[in-house]
């Protein structure tokens, strides 16, 4: 059976947060759009943080990866579409171009929480028949929505060297809810 993993930043990194994104790329706003939908320019600050880093992905408001990630996913999943955002630090003067991924939604199979070093943690399940090959895709985790890839776009990416990636893997179940979409 193929391993899944959701992604995520690094609890050790400080990704970076923009600012005056509401309305504009957050889920909701998002939801059904197409990548030709997007505005062409979309430029955000981005709040000032001493430990913030521009990492590889960033996952509020919504995930966006960097442009090393993208080439990746689009070798993987040439289909994947993506609208751009600038994110600027104006005291440290630097700016990082991400691309924000339009993604397949599938429904998550029910998880179950677990207990792991005094926190509970919850396990997310994918049905087999809903993921069908996919490499990437969006699922939710309670409200949250989450990314899931495929074990070998995660490891390609991480061989890249990619900054601030934190993985988890995603149990993959069989029959939850039937064929895929």
């Amino acid at each position: 059976m193929i391993k899944y993993f959701q992604v995520e930043v690094n609890e050790n990194y400080t990704a970076p947060q923009p600012i005056g994104w509401y309305g504009k790329i957050d889920r909701k706003s998002l939801q059904g759009k197409k990548a030709y939908q997007m505005p062409k320019h979309l430029l955000f600050k981005v709040e000032q943080h001493m430990q913030m880093v521009f990492t590889d992905i960033i996952m509020f408001p919504c995930f966006m990866a960097s442009g090393m990630v993208r080439g990746v996913i689009e070798q993987y999943a040439s289909d994947v579409r993506f609208a751009r955002a600038i994110l600027f630090d104006k005291e440290k003067r630097k700016s990082m171009a991400y691309y924000i991924p339009f993604l397949e939604r599938i429904e998550p199979a029910e998880g179950e929480a677990v207990e792991h070093e005094h926190k509970e943690l919850k396990k997310i399940f994918v049905d087999e028949g809903r993921l069908g090959n996919r490499v990437i895709a969006e699922t939710a985790d309670g409200d949250k929505a989450c990314v899931i890839m495929r074990m070998d776009l995660v490891e390609s990416i991480l061989r890249r060297g990619a900054v601030g990636i934190g993985i988890k893997e995603v149990e993959v179940v069989r029959g939850f809810g039937g064929g895929g979409r």
